[in-house]
């Protein structure tokens, strides 16, 4: 796993190239992006504390600059897991999209359905984006499953925009506009929160967009 050090004095964190553009693929009808400044951070059962959010030209990333303090279990470099869910949102059937990069082994995605248990997120499907392509998955009780996985070429430090569509049993993400293989999955169907997450790596996030079908 490649490790990235930041350093507020030498190089500010866009010169890791991990710079998004306000790009995307919403319809007029959308609403207009999420302050992502309003993100509430929790964490997901079996993952440590809470990590960190760090705002990055108009979005945020799960980075953490040289001379600002982290949390014990918390991780400079991005490599831990860093989750934000939208206050006051929760619904079964979405669209949400956002732009996204990553670099090294970052894995950014869009979370839905997400189910809270004493503070923890216990129950989630995750749409992912990573560097051989997409793919879903579904989070249970701390157990991941994965339902889908669609090879493409996904190129680092590079703006993309990743929009994930969920209706019943029905999950259809799309990276860039292309769609990848449908998902029929009825093992999470209960209405629950939304947001992102950002593991395994530098992760950034801008241009969030959410909105109930």
């Amino acid at each position: 796993m490649k490790t990235f050090h930041i350093s507020m004095r030498s190089a500010s964190l866009a010169a890791l190239a991990l710079l998004i553009s306000n790009c995307g693929t919403f319809k007029k009808e959308d609403p207009k992006p999420i302050d992502m400044s309003t993100l509430e951070s929790v964490r997901e059962i079996g993952g440590g504390v809470a990590g960190p959010w760090t705002p990055l030209d108009g979005g945020v990333t799960n980075m953490v600059p040289e001379g600002v303090e982290i949390a014990e279990g918390q991780v400079r470099d991005g490599s831990g897991t860093s989750i934000g869910l939208l206050k006051g949102f929760s619904a079964r059937d979405i669209a949400m999209e956002a732009n996204v990069n990553y670099a090294g082994n970052g894995a950014p995605a869009l979370i839905f359905r997400v189910q809270e248990k004493d503070g923890e997120i216990h129950a989630m499907y995750a749409a992912t984006l990573f560097e051989n392509g997409v793919n879903v998955w579904r989070f249970s009780e701390g157990n991941w499953m994965l339902l889908m996985t669609d090879a493409k070429h996904i190129v680092p430090r590079t703006t993309h925009t990743l929009r994930v569509e969920a209706k019943g049993a029905n999950i259809q993400v799309y990276a860039d506009g292309e769609p990848a293989s449908l998902v029929r999955d009825d093992g999470l169907m209960e209405g629950g929160r939304a947001g992102i997450r950002g593991v395994e790596g530098p992760c950034k996030f801008a241009g969030l967009r959410v909105h109930k079908r």
